[in-house]
C-alpha cells in the first residue's frame, strides 16, 4: 500500500478466527505478517480481562443467531 487511501477488508463471521494482516514498515522494507488472532490471544491471557470483565451478564447486542448464541455460550463455559 502506497498511500492512507489504500487499504484492505478483512469480512469474518462471529465465530472465525481473526485474520493475518500484512503490517507496512518502510518503504524499502517488506510488510510483516501478523496474526490479528495470536495478538488478540495474548492479550486476554496476560491482560486482567478474566477477571475484570463480567462474563455472567447477557451478551451485548447486536441480536446473534440462534447457533451463535449457543457457540458463545459454549466459549464461554468452556473458558471459565
Amino acid at each position: 500500500m502506497d498511500n492512507l487511501e489504500d487499504f484492505e477488508l478483512y469480512p469474518i463471521q462471529l465465530r472465525d478466527p481473526l485474520p493475518v494482516v500484512k503490517i507496512p514498515l518502510l518503504p524499502e522494507d517488506e510488510a510483516v505478517s501478523v496474526s490479528l488472532q495470536q495478538v488478540l490471544d495474548r492479550c486476554y491471557e496476560a491482560g486482567p480481562y478474566r477477571t475484570e470483565i463480567d462474563y455472567t451478564g447477557a451478551v451485548p447486542g447486536p441480536p446473534l443467531t440462534a447457533g451463535d448464541e449457543r457457540w458463545v455460550q459454549e466459549r464461554l463455559a468452556s473458558h471459565g
